[in-house]
């Protein structure tokens, strides 16, 4: 790993100032001295580091709702880094996954991107690249961590929602106009929009199209969280 200039070290560590003091990159690989450099390297950008000799240690100190990354050696004695990442999806761990490997040619590498790894590593890449692809994961991992409070708070506001206006909610979704949802509901069209103004307000939606996407989105994200 080469030297990364003082030049572009500080630009780096200027745009990020201390906004990622919240976040931790993981990094899991046996060897020492590749661990060790990775940690001193990547520190220097003022970002907050966990390292770990084994799978197990990590798995051992794991938070699956972590902000952050994990750079993960695909080749490790006792559990390996694939094994690694498949225990990582079946725990539904937030962050993203960063694949060290000497060689990109290997099915193993094949097996980590198609499990879903964020990107691949290679032990030979130099230091901009290194740093370059761990604050692009870090960039996601923010964007994941703001779309699973999205989602949470989208659960309390339809919590928050009464039995006959969460009815109204669930034929708005489908499509229904006013008039026919009083149809199905047997109840009167002012009453439907009292219904539906007061579920719109819950929902902090000014609008159906807004609507729709917050609810749609929710959905997908329950659907997947099941799979």
């Amino acid at each position: 790993m080469s030297t990364y200039n003082q030049q572009n070290q500080n630009a780096v560590s200027d745009q990020d100032g201390s906004g990622r003091q919240d976040q931790t990159v993981f990094i899991i690989d046996d060897d020492d001295d590749l661990r060790k450099s990775l940690t001193f390297m990547l520190e220097s950008f003022r970002l907050k580091i966990k390292a770990f000799a084994s799978a197990t240690a990590f798995l051992e100190d794991l938070d699956p709702h972590a902000d952050g990354c994990a750079i993960i050696d695909i080749r490790m004695p006792g559990m390996d880094g694939i094994e690694l990442q498949e225990q990582l999806i079946k725990l539904n761990a937030m962050f993203p996954v960063l694949i060290l490997t000497a060689e990109a040619e290997v099915p193993q590498v094949v097996e980590a991107m198609k499990n879903g790894a964020h990107h691949l590593l290679l032990k030979s890449a130099k230091e901009e690249e290194i740093v370059e692809r761990v604050f692009k994961a870090l960039d996601y991992s923010r964007e994941l961590q703001k779309k699973n409070r999205d989602i949470i708070q989208t659960a309390n506001l339809i919590l928050s929602l009464s039995p006959r206006e969460k009815e109204v909610l669930d034929l708005v979704i489908d499509g229904f106009l006013s008039r026919e949802i009083a149809e199905k509901l047997d109840i009167k069209i002012k009453t439907v929009e009292a219904h539906r103004g007061n579920m719109m307000g819950k929902m902090g939606t000014s609008n159906v199209a807004e609507l729709i996407h917050k609810i749609l989105e929710f959905r997908a994200s329950n659907h997947e969280s099941e799979k």
